[in-house]
């Protein structure tokens, strides 16, 4: 069975949606840990409550199915990525991936 475009952009949302959600539960669980072990400051709190902010965008723009889902999801992905932390590199170019591939695939149904 041939998927047509928008059920092609359907998909490409679901697994965004998906891989934010596994996202936020790690940057959540990485922030506690943090706090609880006393090695955060106040800035660190700040990018942190930043980081979950933009992550619930992201992940709200993924459930309507909004452009400014995936954009969310760059942005929080070049954050992951300047954090310099091995997972969070990793993760945030998996994710800066998956937003990337939506953002074409919105394109090229706008055309």
């Amino acid at each position: 069975m041939k998927l047509n475009n928008q059920e092609k952009i359907d998909k490409k949302f679901k697994n965004t949606l998906i891989f934010a959600i596994i996202i936020l539960i790690i940057v959540l669980w990485g922030g506690f840990l943090k706090i609880y072990l006393g090695g955060i400051t106040a800035s660190q709190i700040v990018i942190w409550l930043i980081e979950i902010i933009i992550l619930f965008f992201a992940m709200l723009g993924c459930i309507k199915k909004k452009k400014y889902g995936a954009i969310c999801g760059v942005i929080i992905s070049i954050i992951l990525i300047l954090a310099l932390d091995i997972i969070d590199i990793v993760f945030g170019l998996i994710y800066l991936f998956y937003c990337i591939s939506l953002l074409n695939k919105i394109k090229e149904n706008e055309e």
